[in-house]
């Protein structure tokens, strides 16, 4: 398989907390899926399905200071 080059840094960091995210569902037999989408905005966003059938979306964006 090969390797996608990741350059805009929201993309590589929803990339990096996907990988987390399913490092730590592994742990323990607990199972998820991960997926990463975009927003309206052109965000990404990491929609993530646990074993119980609960759904968590998690939007990755720059800090408005």
């Amino acid at each position: 398989m090969a390797a996608t080059v990741l350059s805009d840094p929201l993309e590589i960091l929803a990339e990096d907390f996907k990988e987390a995210l399913l490092r730590h569902y592994s742990f323990g037999q607990r199972k998820a899926a991960v997926s990463i989408g975009k927003t309206n905005g052109d965000c990404p966003v990491l929609s993530v399905l646990l074993e119980n059938g609960q759904r968590l979306h998690l939007t990755v964006t720059r800090a408005q200071s």
